[in-house]
């Protein structure tokens, strides 16, 4: 099981139920991200973040990451050996989508 919300803050209450909810919700936009897209489609962190939730927006960019890491850890996406400039200049991975069962029996 994959915790959401790394609560490194040290929350509790109400303002942790918060904080799980919202990277939940995160994790689940950036999948309806990827589905919005053909098969194979891979994107970097700062893409998709900017995609989602566009840079004026008081969602930090480490919250995408943490999304992308949650949902490759869980098998959702896999992060791709390709590189790509970030936002600030600096490389960053690509991730996509991993083939569903179904998929797979098409390949």
């Amino acid at each position: 099981m994959t915790t959401h919300f790394h609560n490194t803050t040290h929350q509790v209450g109400e303002a942790l139920r918060i904080a799980v909810e919202n990277a939940r919700t995160q994790e689940e936009k950036v999948e309806v991200y990827f589905r919005s897209f053909p098969a194979g489609h891979a994107a970097s962190a700062s893409r998709i973040h900017q995609a989602i939730f566009g840079w004026s927006s008081p969602i930090p960019l480490t919250s995408t990451r943490r999304a992308l890491t949650n949902l490759t850890t869980t098998g959702v996406l896999e992060k791709t050996c390709e590189k790509t400039d970030g936002a600030f200049g600096r490389p960053e991975h690509k991730y996509r989508l991993l083939p569903t069962e179904g998929q797979m029996r098409l390949l």
